[in-house]
């Protein structure tokens, strides 16, 4: 994988957009980096990857691949979903009220 852009950080870790090159082919990824050795951090991270290992749904990227950085850090690589964080799509487009609950159903499907 190579890391073309930090896309989020977070409690847990960040967020890159990546691109495989290896194993034949090339694809679009989301790596979400673990942000270091805190107590229970690894676990919970751990914990995460396997619950997205058995999520199949439409609305969560799947989880395509794991395992740990050269300094030993573990990672997970999903599919990656271009757009735009929650709260500045709202902000751009100003949604009212009934728009807002309407997003809301949405995410909660």
């Amino acid at each position: 994988y190579v890391l073309r852009r930090l896309v989020g950080e977070g409690g847990m870790g960040a967020v890159y957009e990546a691109e495989r090159v290896e194993g034949g082919f090339e694809q679009r990824v989301a790596i979400k980096v673990i942000g270091g050795f805190h107590p229970g951090l690894i676990e919970r991270f751990a914990r995460e990857r396997q619950i997205l290992a058995d999520l199949r749904h439409p609305g969560i990227p799947l989880l395509l691949d794991g395992g740990q950085t050269a300094d030993g850090l573990p990672y997970l690589v999903q599919e990656f979903v271009d757009g735009q964080p929650l709260l500045d799509h709202v902000a751009a487009h100003a949604a009212e009220l009934d728009a807002r609950l309407d997003l809301l159903i949405q995410l909660a499907e």
